[in-house]
């Protein structure tokens, strides 16, 4: 299976509860160059025009350094509407919306989160996730190419 963000949470940040995450302090979070208060969910501005596959979804993914991930949180993190949990996808986000470039989350799934990871299991999601990524990517080209032909 393959998620691509719908949105993306750092649930680390602040308070994972059922009701999503709380984070008191969230006015503090300004970028200092136009004192905007960075979002705690970052969601896709990609559009993918091409069909996806059966095995291909749109879907909430939670940002943790936890992995793998307690019982009790995962049971939050569904609870909240998570998809599924990885570690670098609310990072990446958060630098995309600080310079406003477009970026997507893509993300192989290979295991449950409450298991240890492995070789194979990394192997497993980039397989996955790769023919996702190349479909997006040459649609994008062929969008650029179509977009950028003479009138």
């Amino acid at each position: 299976m393959v998620v691509l963000g719908k949105s993306v949470t750092n649930v680390d940040f602040g308070q994972l509860t059922s009701h999503g995450v709380l984070f008191p302090f969230k006015k503090l979070l300004k970028h200092p160059q136009n004192n905007k208060t960075q979002p705690l969910s970052f969601t896709s501005n990609v559009s993918v025009n091409k069909k996806l596959d059966s095995k291909t979804m749109w879907g909430n993914i939670a940002t943790s350094e936890m992995l793998p991930n307690s019982i009790e949180q995962v049971n939050l993190l569904m609870k909240s509407g998570y998809d599924i949990v990885e570690m670098e996808g609310a990072g990446f986000m958060q630098i995309c919306w600080f310079y406003q470039n477009e970026c997507l989350v893509i993300r192989g799934v290979s295991n449950n989160t409450s298991e240890p990871i492995t070789i194979d299991d990394i192997s497993m999601s980039v397989n996955a996730a790769l023919p996702v990524l190349n479909k997006i990517l040459s649609n994008h080209d062929e969008c650029k190419k179509a977009h950028n032909k003479p009138k």
